[in-house]
């Protein structure tokens, strides 16, 4: 068992790696989508109104269709990279609730892994 392991680890690790990513981004879009007011303080608030509005709408969808592009396993050097962009984001325009969103921080760099490591093998 071990040495089959050991010869799949590559697969075992993108695959953890994808399913975690998922979970994140499912969580964060369907929260969105029941409690909008919790999640839409994490958008840019120098943005008037209806934009904030719409940036909130399309980064809730596009959560949620990037976790399903994340395992669907297709590709996967580019949804990872659009997570980490979308990350970094999140962390650039809230700097100020970096003690909330640390953690961030650490997907970011998850995503950003899973991406190097597709871009071998794609």
């Amino acid at each position: 068992m071990k040495e089959f392991i050991r010869h799949n680890r590559d697969t075992y690790v993108r695959r953890l790696l994808q399913i975690g990513l998922a979970f994140v981004l499912i969580y964060a879009g369907i929260g969105a989508l029941t409690e909008p007011l919790s999640w839409k303080a994490y958008t840019p608030s120098f943005l008037p109104g209806d934009l904030r509005d719409i940036v909130f709408q399309i980064s809730t969808w596009g959560e949620l269709f990037i976790a399903g592009w994340l395992l669907s396993g297709k590709k996967l050097a580019i949804p990872s990279f659009l997570m980490a962009i979308f990350l970094a984001l999140i962390i650039g325009f809230n700097w100020s609730q970096l003690d909330i969103l640390f953690r961030n921080v650490g997907l970011l760099f998850a995503a950003l892994a899973l991406g190097v490591m597709s871009l071998e093998e794609e």
